[in-house]
């Protein structure tokens, strides 16, 4: 009897670690997503060690990080659960089968994840300044709002991503929808300067619109810059975003149709 039941319990292992081993998205959930974890603390921790001889204020270095990337993980969240809940619900197939297109899609989940997005970055703004004296928008509303636009730019961007491997790979992606936001936080330097990064890392670190967002709203906060001192980066900041919008765009919509072609669609409502 021992053996019987231990031999079921091998099968249950088996199926999982098999499941894992056969599927680049499992293998990227137990190597990248811990690895990623792993380097942005410790490069985090570098930084403590740095900015302790300096005159930065590294609660207010944080702080903008953490608003501005609540911020963005909100509105690519709409996206991926846009999608997700509807996979979930088995409902995908009749909503892809509806006169809405795919762009509504795209631009309906983007815009419900702006007014969740807003909430957050008040609440997150309001509590900065009366539990840490901490104002998030001592740079100037105009030049807030400018940075914010992009991150919601890039947030879209990363949402999109999410839906091309799903609809590319299929179920199984789901868990990027979790796993992209460790790889932002990793590269693009939400909790660190990315001059902390080895200097391998940094050119794709300055391929990401979110660093030149972040870069900007300390600027602007901690060194009381100004939009014209600034200005280079918001241009890079603003192009980036719109390269990475378009080409992340028009990717998910070739993988859609794809997806419709090959028959993706019913197996994700299943």
């Amino acid at each position: 009897m021992l053996r019987v039941y231990l031999r079921q319990v091998y099968g249950f292992t088996y199926r999982q670690t098999h499941n894992i081993a056969k599927s680049p998205i499992g293998i990227f959930e137990i190597v990248v997503w811990p690895l990623a974890s792993l380097f942005s603390i410790g490069f985090l921790g570098s930084f403590v060690d740095v900015s302790a001889s300096t005159n930065i204020s590294f609660v207010t270095f944080i702080l903008i990080g953490q608003c501005g990337w609540s911020f963005s993980y909100v509105v690519q969240q709409a996206l991926s659960y846009g999608l997700m809940h509807s996979m979930w619900s088995g409902t995908l197939i009749d909503m892809m089968a509806s006169p809405a297109d795919e762009n509504q899609f795209i631009i309906g989940n983007a815009l419900a994840g702006v007014i969740k997005g807003v909430v957050v970055l008040a609440v997150m703004g309001v509590c900065s300044l009366v539990a840490f004296n901490v104002n998030i928008f001592a740079g100037g509303v105009f030049a807030v709002f400018l940075i914010i636009f992009s991150v919601f730019l890039a947030a879209v961007s990363l949402g999109l991503i999410v839906l091309i491997l799903i609809f590319y790979f299929g179920q199984e992606a789901q868990v990027t929808a979790w796993t992209i936001t460790g790889l932002t936080v990793l590269f693009s330097g939400v909790f660190y300067p990315v001059t902390i990064l080895p200097p391998l890392i940094r050119p794709l670190s300055y391929s990401i619109p979110l660093t030149y967002a972040f870069i900007a709203w300390r600027e602007i906060t901690l060194q009381g810059a100004s939009m014209a001192d600034v200005s280079f980066v918001l241009l890079q900041m603003g192009v980036s975003s719109v390269l990475w919008l378009v080409i992340t765009w028009s990717v998910c919509l070739f993988t859609i149709k794809r997806a419709r072609k090959i028959g993706m669609i019913s197996q994700l409502s299943d």
